[in-house]
């Protein structure tokens, strides 16, 4: 298995699934794959998901005031990174 960091070539047929794909951006539509190839793999996998780092935190974006640090649970239960471990992991 590859990281979900790495970069790949995926050459394919876009057909339309019998039932929508719910886990998919793109519901009506999906890539029967001919061929696959790895163009890049990461060394070390990231200690975040980009999808979770670029999720806004609304309380600190709205919030005009001085960053303490401290990292508080959401309340929809999905995972933010704090701009201290952004800025850790650049």
């Amino acid at each position: 298995t590859l990281p979900s960091e790495s970069v790949v070539d995926v050459v394919g047929t876009v057909t339309v699934p019998d039932q929508p794909v719910d886990s998919a951006t793109q519901k009506l539509v999906e890539i029967s794959i001919t061929k696959f190839h790895c163009v890049s793999k990461t060394c070390a996998p990231m200690p975040f998901l980009m999808e979770d780092a670029c999720r806004p935190d609304c309380g600190k974006e709205t919030d005009v005031g001085e960053y303490t640090g401290e990292e508080k649970a959401s309340e929809d239960g999905l995972v933010r990174v704090g701009q201290e471990v952004r800025l850790d992991n650049r």
